[in-house]
């Protein structure tokens, strides 16, 4: 009977063995698959990055050369702004002139 009992556990441990073994078969994998998975996350990963690099590089130079063409423009209003100063001094200068001209030609008349 005792060997009847002892078969009996060896059998019984012989199934939780294999129930186990199944158990870390599948656990095992279920790591290689979310290793794969992981991996192909990275490699996306890495092409997001890679073109947030490229789209960093070209907002740089996007921001470089709005900031010339804004001082450019800068420079170009001020320009404007002494060029019609003079033109305009020129005019005043032109009324005045014109102004004691007809006031010459009125009192000769």
């Amino acid at each position: 009977m005792a060997n009847d009992r002892t078969d009996e556990i060896l059998c019984h441990f012989d199934l939780v063995a294999e129930a186990v073994q199944s158990q870390i078969a599948q656990v095992g994998e279920g790591v290689v698959l979310s290793n794969e998975r992981l991996g192909r996350i990275e490699a996306r990963l890495d092409r997001v990055e890679s073109r947030l690099d490229r789209v960093e590089t070209r907002s740089e130079a996007l921001e470089s050369e709005m900031r010339t063409g804004f001082g450019e423009v800068k420079s170009m209003i001020k320009l404007s702004y002494v060029e019609l100063e003079g033109r305009m001094s020129s005019l005043e200068r032109e009324l005045l002139d014109l102004r004691s001209r007809v006031q010459k030609l009125e009192s000769h008349a």
